[in-house]
């Protein structure tokens, strides 16, 4: 009861200034409002927020940003999606999902379906639907392994690795597009970190077959 007074006691000041600034009566936007008063430690300056500008990411990142991490990776590449859409309009290559796949074969003779599956984080299904994709337009061929009969094995093809190549200039205009203004010793750090979580998160991916934050917890996060 005494940290619900102690908080009211200090939200109060900012009802009062809420209020002389043309504030109206609505919760959500006076919390958009204290959101920003908070981040600028000077509540005179603040400018009450209109609806549309408000980010719920933005406002996650102050009370959880674990949580505001996760969305931002997930906007982040959405934001992505869209650069390569227009990067890849005249291949047949037509995701990031579709490069990925090409590039993992780029350096090897083959791999089979599983293989090339599971090296890009994929599920079965989807992944599947990919190379399927890929072999209708000739950029892959599949074959049947020499050593296990009952499994298929994917390469490019000629014109696949002419696809390969010919994505490449595009994806590195779409690099630049992405890091923004980062100095390049922050791209490399960030490169970095994101590795570090990558090779977490794969090793999860790798040894469990069902995601149950439970059991992710319990035997991972110890």
């Amino acid at each position: 009861m005494e940290t619900k007074f102690s908080l009211l006691e200090k939200i109060l000041p900012h009802i009062d200034t809420y209020v002389e600034r043309g504030g109206i009566d609505d919760p959500m936007r006076f919390a958009r409002w204290l959101s920003s008063s908070v981040e600028e430690w000077d509540s005179s300056q603040v400018k009450i927020v209109d609806t549309p500008d408000f980010d719920p990411v933005r406002l996650m990142s102050k009370s959880d940003p674990n949580a505001a991490l996760s969305f931002y990776l997930v906007r982040l590449n959405k934001y992505a999606k869209y650069y390569i859409k227009d990067a890849f309009s005249s291949s047949p290559l037509k995701s990031a999902d579709d490069f990925a796949y090409v590039a993992a074969l780029a350096n090897v003779a083959s791999l089979t379906k599983s293989e090339l599956i599971a090296m890009n984080v994929g599920e079965t299904s989807g992944g599947m639907d990919i190379i399927r994709r890929l072999e209708r337009e000739g950029v892959l061929e599949s074959f049947t392994d020499d050593k296990d009969k009952r499994a298929k094995r994917v390469r490019l093809t000629e014109y696949g690795k002419g696809v390969f190549f010919s994505v490449l200039p595009p994806l590195q205009r779409v690099g630049k597009i992405v890091k923004a203004h980062m100095k390049k010793e922050e791209v490399a750090r960030l490169v970095e970190i994101l590795g570090t979580l990558d090779q977490f998160h794969k090793k999860i991916y790798d040894e469990q077959k069902e995601y149950d934050l439970d059991t992710i917890e319990e035997c991972y996060m110890e």
